[in-house]
């Protein structure tokens, strides 16, 4: 039994290194929700297999250290902040998105428990670490597949992302795997095996650099200079040492010296990357500082427990400041570690939180340092003490993921494994074997199949089934996919509502569609999503999410009501004012509208499609000359990119205005028919004629294919004929205005 039990633990343990490859298209999230379940179930096999192990055996039996205690208190107290927290169910069980949550947080500290306890030999670890070498191998040809074109990059633009589907975790990734093969550097014995790790080094850094995660790179380059610059003071035994750090310092200063000196030269400003780690300055950092002075009203608000964990969305509502317009519309992260720990579990949380990087520096720095403890050489001192300082950096900008988890609790592991004691009433504890094999195997066995049940199942079945309803041919089969996914009683019902909602708007639009099917998805989806809101009271986003459903049926008295309560919530967010907007738009209250677009353009002057809107509200209620006003030559591009802002100047027969928009429109886009035979609709509906003729011309000498219809247009227009029927998308009072937008 104990050699089964060794396999089973080792092998669940030396697969979580290739968890960072899974990619599950099958599943709702690819690049999430299949990585988050299969760590998971890994980890409470490992767990199982291990805490059985134990019984057996003395020599896999925990041991006390203060890394080991502090992460016990953190696991202890998040449970009480979670549990008094603004939404428990979120706090516990995260969503699809992202997958955190306390069930995320005590998997990890399971992960450092049995890891930390089951690894105890040089031996083993360099095995472990070299296994996800190896992986981050594999993810890294991955990577430069995607740099080459032939595989592509899942966010879209330049920055690589791998696997994870987000160039910040793949950055994060890349600097755990940085360190650990320095650390492997150091520790091997064969030259060629240096150069190897070496070369991975050079690897992983360039990588990291193609993601342009600058609070990462930042993090990185700082880490290596601290681990450098130890390694360079204190390696005095080691004079081969100290030389390399005393020149991998000076590289890492040459070459900061020549990037900050090469900034603005051509090089660097013509390649997107560099471009984009050249350009950090406080002036971007402006909504990250906003966001964070937002987070400190709400640790004031609740400073002992905080919020729980997920719940940072509550306070970025009701702080919501009108400046933050470019940013995206829900927050639901601080993107701050700092700030984002005093949010979920308040000061006592965030302080527990603290004290196991405390605890962590207490071995590496003060014991060895000034009590002689040999059990780290003074080089993997330096490198763990870099790594740690590298991983706080990068979240002080961005925030954990499963893969930053994972390697934050394997260095926390690591260094647990050297310094824990033996705690004797553990040690001494003798279980006989009988009792064992009788009754704790099958207890333990049954415990188990029903954790991986409950906590993974149900929501592997429901992610699934969401992909069925996405991919469903029929309106009844989408309804029945989505049906089935809330059936399942999993973590991530407040998704499957709101992608329920949105197929629900697309589908009651269907050809052909029966009027029994019709009712049926509507009354499904409303029914759902009432159940939302009582279920999540208090959260602005599911209101919003309301009223579009309702506006998208025709039910504007309905969508009224639940936007009144979002504005409650969320006072001075303009995408609320501008929902309320559109609602009175499509029920043909111009007056209305028009004081809701004025409201959320006075909220913030230089937010542009705050004053497209207030404008368009301006024409559609007959205002034409303040509407021309507002939009002055350097607005001309939004407004002319807005279909509701042109489509209301039609409306008010605002010529001015369309002539300089449909002008602006074949300007930037001079190969595009369709906005020349626009800009020719314009010219002769504003009673110029001959302007409208002219325009038609160049489109059939530009456009060969378009003489035939653009003589037609011609022969029309010299008859005194309006010609076909007018490009320009006209909006009848009552006629909805705009698709809810949601993200």
């Amino acid at each position: 039994m104990k050699d089964i039990l060794k396999g089973i633990l080792y092998v669940a343990l030396f697969a979580i290194p290739f968890i960072p490859l899974i990619v599950s298209d099958s599943l709702f999230f690819p690049f999430i929700t299949g990585k988050n379940f299969t760590f998971r179930i890994l980890v409470e096999i490992a767990f199982a297999a291990w805490v059985l192990l134990a019984l057996y055996d003395v020599s896999y039996r925990p041991r006390f250290s203060w890394i080991a205690a502090s992460f016990t208190a953190l696991v202890a107290i998040m449970f009480f902040a979670n549990f008094f927290g603004e939404y428990p169910q979120k706090s516990f069980w995260s969503n699809f998105e992202r997958m955190e949550g306390y069930v995320t947080l005590v998997h990890v500290f399971l992960l450092v428990i049995t890891l930390g306890s089951t690894l105890r030999t040089e031996k083993a670890w360099n095995w472990f670490f070299n296994t996800t070498l190896f992986a981050a191998s594999i993810l890294s040809l991955y990577a430069f597949g995607q740099l080459s074109g032939n595989f592509t990059i899942n966010q879209g633009g330049t920055r690589v992302d791998g696997t994870l589907g987000n160039a910040a975790y793949m950055a994060v990734y890349m600097l755990f795997h940085i360190f650990i093969a320095l650390l492997m550097l150091i520790r091997s014995k064969h030259m060629y095996a240096k150069y190897g790790y070496g070369a991975l080094i050079l690897v992983f850094i360039y990588l990291l650099v193609q993601t342009a995660t600058r609070g990462t790179i930042i993090g990185v380059t700082g880490g290596l200079f601290l681990a450098g610059l130890y390694a360079a003071l204190f390696a005095k035994n080691a004079p081969q040492v100290r030389k390399f750090a005393l020149g991998g310092i000076m590289a890492i200063v040459l070459l900061v010296g020549a990037f900050v000196a090469a900034k603005d030269t051509a090089f660097v400003t013509e390649n997107r990357i560099l471009n984009r780690v050249a350009s950090i300055s406080l002036e971007d950092g402006f909504a990250r500082f906003q966001i964070w002075n937002m987070a400190l009203q709400g640790v004031q608000e609740r400073p002992v427990l905080g919020w729980g964990q997920g719940n940072f969305n509550y306070v970025f509502n009701t702080y919501y400041e009108p400046e933050l317009y470019g940013q995206e519309p829900w927050f639901d992260r601080v993107h701050n570690i700092v700030l984002d720990w005093l949010i979920a579990g308040g000061v006592v949380g965030f302080l527990a939180y603290a004290s196991i990087f405390v605890a962590a520096l207490y071995y590496l720095i003060y014991r060895s340092r000034f009590q002689n403890d040999e059990r780290f050489p003074v080089v993997e001192q330096g490198i763990l003490f870099g790594l740690l300082g590298a991983y706080f950096v990068h979240n002080v900008f961005v925030f954990d993921n499963v893969v930053s988890y994972i390697f934050f609790g394997v260095i926390l592991a690591f260094i647990h494994s050297r310094i824990g004691e033996p705690v004797p009433a553990i040690e001494q504890s003798r279980v006989p074997q009988k009792i064992v094999d009788n009754i704790a195997v099958p207890v333990v066995g049954v415990a188990l199949v029903g954790a991986i049940y409950f906590v993974n199942i149900p929501g592997i079945q429901a992610a699934g089934d969401i992909i069925d309803g996405f991919t469903a041919r029929s309106p009844e089969a989408m309804l029945s996919a989505f049906e089935t996914a809330l059936a399942r009683n999993s973590f991530g019902d407040q998704e499957i509502r709101e992608q329920l909602t949105q197929r629900a708007q697309q589908a009651i639009r269907t050809e052909g569609i029966s009027e029994e099917t019709r009712t049926a998805i509507i009354s499904t989806t409303e029914a759902e999503l009432l159940k939302q809101i009582e279920e999540k009271p208090g959260d602005a986003r599911v209101h919003v999410f309301v009223s579009a459903f309702y506006r998208g049926i025709g039910d504007i008295e309905k969508a009224r009501e639940q936007l009144q309560q979002a504005r409650a919530l969320s006072p001075q967010k303009q995408q609320i004012i501008f929902e309320q907007g559109f609602v009175e738009m499509q029920a043909a209250n111009f007056p209305a509208a028009v004081e809701f677009f004025r409201e959320a353009y006075e909220l913030e002057e230089n937010y542009r499609d705050a004053r497209v809107y207030y404008a368009a509200a301006l024409l559609y209620n007959g205002e034409v000359e303040p509407a021309t006003e507002l939009i002055t030559d350097e607005h001309i591009p939004a407004f002319a990119a807005s279909n509701i802002a042109m489509s209301a100047a039609a409306v008010a027969q605002a010529y001015d205005l369309m002539l300089r928009a449909a002008t602006h429109r074949v300007e930037e886009n001079p190969n595009d028919l369709q906005a020349q035979v626009s800009l020719a609709a314009v010219h002769y509906d504003s009673g110029d004629p001959s302007a409208a003729v002219a325009v038609l011309e160049g489109a059939i000498e530009q456009f060969p294919d378009f003489a035939e219809q653009g003589e037609s247009f011609i022969a029309d227009i010299n008859a005194g004929r309006k010609p076909g029927s007018s490009p320009v998308n006209v909006m009848t009072e009552g006629q909805e205005v705009i698709e809810a937008t949601v993200e």
